[in-house]
């Protein structure tokens, strides 16, 4: 049996839990699906944290290990750069930390899951103290290009910094893994030289009871996230539903946009996390709308795939037919461009058309089990 070891920084299971975490709890569930011995190695940030985190976490592995972050949330971003640069070199901290777990066992593969460069420390350390065979490392998101394309970034010379710690943080492993297709073909173009042991693994849906819902108000859509006009371009929708009367648009996000004046739109303020799962529940229409710029996709889009929601995506930025062509994979998804003309031929002809989703498929492809099993395998190229 393989022996495999999970690096990450974890939180609680609660009704407050982030996309990243969501994405982060699916990996480890797939890995307990697969035939391995399961260990995790946590980062925290506070001690009182170890008790709760071994109480959400234990089920789903042989062992736990406990280290401290180095790296904290809401350092102030310039100290935070700054030293996830350094600490790439400056190491004690790590040996320290990691012979205060008392961890001895060598294992078959280390996982790195990135969260911050802590994640890439540990591993690469742990794999010399342990004697372990390999190790992967998983990016969700980059770091360099996190915001912007490669155009973007030529015009950024701050930039730059990122992309010297990321490089540093990618060499010397095995495979980094990332967590899309388009993301990795993005960054195989980045970084050329590394760009062989690139790889990527699909999202997996949340293991939830929802073929059995019944569906709500078909009019009505949801958009749930912020939309500042820097980062997502809102006002294709908003003028493709002010065109039509069928269908109305309630919107939830922070903006430096007003809306006010667009008929069928319906601004809200943001709301938190739990208070959210509660209001979707009203909507069986979704949309998600992408960046601009950036070919960076959401996880909570692929969540929900086993609900009886409509799911519509609109892709934009100078990788939107890459992203369309990735997302027709899932059969489950209703792609097209940001565009108000495009958006209103969607409104006018798919959303009236029966649509009867492959929940089979889905099992088959994109369970926890088929991803974490992909990760395990050094993804998809």
């Amino acid at each position: 049996m393989k022996k495999v070891l999970f690096v990450s920084n974890l939180k609680k299971i609660d009704d407050n839990i982030s996309s990243t975490d969501i994405m982060t709890l699916n990996i480890i569930k797939g890995f307990n699906e697969c035939n391995v011995h399961l260990d995790l190695f946590v980062l925290y940030d506070n001690d009182k944290e170890i008790e709760e985190l071994s109480h959400y976490y234990s089920s789903y592995c042989k062992k736990m290990y406990f280290a401290k972050r180095r790296l904290h949330e809401g350092q102030n971003k310039y100290h935070s750069t700054f030293c996830s640069f350094w600490y790439q070199w400056s190491t004690n901290y790590y040996y320290k930390e990691i012979t205060k777990s008392r961890i001895a066992d060598t294992y078959d593969l280390i996982v790195c899951n990135k969260i911050t460069i802590d994640e890439i420390v540990f591993g690469k350390i742990l794999k010399k103290i342990t004697k372990s065979l390999k190790i992967y490392e998983y990016w969700s998101d980059p770091m360099a290009l996190s915001g912007i394309n490669k155009e973007l970034f030529k015009k950024m010379p701050r930039k730059w910094l990122f992309k010297l710690i990321e490089k540093k943080a990618i060499s010397n492993c095995n495979n980094i893994i990332y967590g899309t297709k388009v993301l990795m073909l993005t960054q195989k173009e980045f970084y050329k030289k590394e760009s062989l042991k690139m790889s990527y693994i699909d999202i997996a849906y949340c293991e939830n009871d929802y073929e059995t819902e019944s569906c709500c108000n078909s009019k009505r859509i949801l958009y749930a996230g912020n939309y500042y006009s820097t980062i997502r371009n809102i006002l294709e929708l908003v003028q493709a539903i002010s065109e039509q009367n069928e269908y109305t648009l309630d919107v939830f996000g922070d903006s430096d946009l007003d809306l006010a004046g667009f008929s069928n739109v319906f601004v809200h303020e943001r709301i938190p996390k739990a208070r959210l799962d509660i209001v979707k529940n009203a909507y069986s229409i979704e949309v998600c709308l992408l960046n601009r710029v950036t070919p960076q996709i959401p996880g909570k889009i692929f969540y929900d795939m086993l609900s009886k929601k409509t799911i519509i995506i609109l892709a934009d930025g100078p990788m939107q037919n890459e992203i369309i062509d990735y997302l027709s994979e899932y059969k489950r998804f209703l792609v097209c461009r940001n565009r108000a003309d495009d958006i209103l031929k969607l409104l006018s002809t798919k959303l009236n058309e029966s649509i009867d989703y492959d929940f089979n498929f889905l099992k088959n492809h994109y369970s926890p089990y088929i991803v974490s099993n992909s990760l395990l395998e050094g993804g998809k190229k």
